[in-house]
C-alpha cells in the first residue's frame, strides 16, 4: 500500500509541474476513481483557467497594439489639426481641442483593431468615454502643453497675447513635439491602468490559484490511484497431513456439527451427528424408551456398546440436558407397553448393566 501510494503520488507531482495538464489529469483521475464531484469541480476549474489565460493574452495583444499604433495615430491626426491664435490663447479651447484629436485617435484604433473595442469605452454618441480621474490626467496633460507653449511665446517675443501667438507655431519644433509626446504618454500609461490593472490582477489571481488547486490535487488523487487496484491475496499454506489412529481422538472440521441433545432428539436429528446413521439413532431412541435418558456420553457409551472413537466424537456433539422441573433427577424409566417383548437376542442384560453392543 504505501509502495502504491509513494509512486501515485510521484506521478501526480510530475503531472502537477505542467499547466492545464495537470487539470486534465485531476479531472481524469477524479472520474476513474468515482469521484464524480472533484472531477466536475476540476473541469470548472480547468475551464476558468483557461479563460483567464485567454484574457490575459487579449491584454498583452492590446498593450502591443497601443504601443506600436497609439503615437503615430495622435502625431497624425495633431499635425492635420490647425489650432488658431484664439484656441492657443484660451486654454479652455485648447483643452477641448486636444480632446477632439484623442476622441479621433482612439476611434481610428477600433476601426483598424478591433482588439481595442473593448480597451476604449465609448458612449451611445461614439464619443471616447473617460473616467473621472483619467479625465483630469488629460486635463493636466494639456494644460502642461498649454502652459510650455507660452513660455515659449513669452521667450520668444515678450509678450503674451493672441499676436504674439500668431508669430510662433505651435507644435512644430522637435522639442516641443517631445514634451507633447511625453504628457500625452503619461495620460496613456493612466489610462492603460485603469482599464486594464483590475482584469489583469484578477485573471492572473485565478490563474495562479486555479494552477495550485491543479498542483495538489494531482499529488492527493494521485497518491489514491492505485488503492482499487486487485491485490492477488496471499497464498495459504498447506495444512499439515494429520494421521487418525484409535489413540488420538480427533475431529475433523468439515465434520463438527452443533449440540445435539440425545434424551430429546428424535432419529432424524441424531442423524446430524458425526458418526451416527439411521440404523444407530434408531437403536439410541429404541434404547432410551426401554431403559431411560442416558445420564452423559459415558453412559451412552457403555449402553450401545461404542468404541472410543465413537465416543471421542460424541463429546463435542452431544448434550443431555432433561427438560425436568429438578435437574438433579434421575433418568426417567420407561416401560415398554403391555404385550410387546424384544426377542432373547436383543433384551438387554439387566444384571449387569452392560447394555447390548451395537456393531458398526
Amino acid at each position: 500500500m504505501f509502495r502504491n501510494r509513494l509512486t501515485g503520488a510521484i506521478i501526480g507531482i510530475l503531472f502537477g509541474f505542467f499547466p492545464l495538464i495537470n487539470t486534465l489529469a485531476c479531472v481524469t483521475m477524479s472520474f476513474v476513481q468515482k469521484r464524480f464531484r472533484t472531477g466536475i469541480f476540476f473541469l470548472l476549474l480547468g475551464g476558468m483557467v483557461v479563460w483567464s489565460m485567454f484574457r490575459l493574452n487579449k491584454i498583452d495583444e492590446q498593450r502591443q497594439i497601443l504601443t506600436a499604433e497609439w503615437g503615430p495615430t495622435f502625431t497624425r491626426h495633431f499635425d492635420s489639426t490647425a489650432f488658431s491664435p484664439q484656441t492657443l490663447y484660451d486654454y479652455k479651447a485648447f483643452e477641448q481641442t486636444m480632446s477632439g484629436i484623442l476622441k479621433k485617435t482612439s476611434r481610428d484604433l477600433i476601426q483598424e483593431h478591433n482588439e481595442l473595442e473593448h480597451f476604449f469605452e465609448l458612449d451611445t454618441a461614439g464619443e471616447l468615454k473617460l473616467e473621472y480621474r483619467t479625465n483630469g490626467y488629460l486635463i493636466l496633460a494639456a494644460r502642461r502643453i498649454h502652459s510650455f507653449y507660452w513660455a515659449r511665446v513669452k521667450e520668444q517675443t515678450g509678450e503674451e497675447n493672441e499676436a504674439a501667438a500668431s508669430k510662433v507655431p505651435f507644435g512644430k519644433s522637435e522639442e516641443e513635439k517631445a514634451y507633447i509626446a511625453e504628457r500625452l504618454n503619461i495620460f496613456i500609461q493612466s489610462y492603460e491602468k485603469y482599464r486594464f490593472n483590475f482584469p489583469e490582477g484578477g485573471c492572473t489571481v485565478l490563474v495562479v490559484l486555479g494552477l495550485l488547486a491543479s498542483f495538489v490535487g494531482c499529488v492527493s488523487l494521485g497518491r489514491r490511484m492505485f488503492d482499487n487496484v486487485a491485490v492477488a491475496p496471499p497464498v495459504a499454506a498447506a495444512e499439515p497431513e494429520v494421521t487418525y489412529s484409535s489413540s488420538t481422538p480427533v475431529i475433523p472440521h468439515d465434520r463438527v456439527a452443533g449440540y445435539t441433545n440425545v434424551n430429546m432428539a428424535e432419529e432424524n436429528e441424531l442423524t446430524r451427528i458425526p458418526g451416527i446413521n439411521l440404523i444407530l439413532a434408531k437403536a439410541i431412541v429404541g434404547e432410551r424408551r426401554r431403559n431411560g435418558y442416558f445420564e452423559d456420553v459415558y453412559d451412552l457409551e457403555r449402553r450401545m456398546g461404542f468404541s472410543q472413537d465413537v465416543t471421542a466424537r460424541l463429546m463435542f456433539t452431544t448434550s443431555f440436558e432433561v427438560n425436568n422441573t429438578n435437574n438433579n433427577a434421575a433418568p426417567e424409566r420407561r416401560e415398554e407397553p403391555p404385550g410387546r417383548e424384544d426377542p432373547p437376542n436383543k433384551r438387554k442384560d439387566d444384571s449387569t448393566g452392560g447394555g447390548r453392543r451395537v456393531e458398526f
